[in-house]
């Protein structure tokens, strides 16, 4: 049987690199995860930023009156987050090190949204 956390397991295991993977509802609650094993990030502080990260772009966009926003790509020193719209009120969000392929990851993080969404 296949579930959210099938779903994010098999992203993390495709992408070299990743580190964690979440569906987050827009208040900022992490509904499921999965985390790289040999990863030590804290869930709840990065839970927190993306969950800012996402809602104010989306507001700025409700405001610019621009179309709707699908995904969000936040590059650091430390890692690159790519987040991706499921519905109005989740999105899916892939973490990943420096040396992961960006481009493979927002691929596979477009792919997995729709896996995801039919499980909703």
């Amino acid at each position: 049987m296949i579930d959210f956390k099938t779903v994010l397991k098999e992203i993390i295991r495709g992408i070299p690199g990743s580190l964690v993977a979440m569906v987050i509802g827009r208040d900022g609650l992490i509904v499921e995860s999965y985390q790289n094993a040999a990863v030590g990030l804290d869930r709840a502080v990065i839970r927190a930023e993306d969950a800012g990260v996402v809602s104010e772009v989306h507001k700025q966009i409700s405001i610019l009156k621009l179309d709707e926003l699908k995904d969000v790509t936040v590059c650091s020193d430390m890692f690159t987050v790519v987040a991706h719209i499921i519905s109005h009120d989740y999105y899916f969000v892939i973490f990943l090190n420096s040396q992961a392929n960006e481009g493979l990851a927002r691929y596979k993080t477009r792919v997995c949204s729709l896996k995801l969404r039919e499980l909703m």
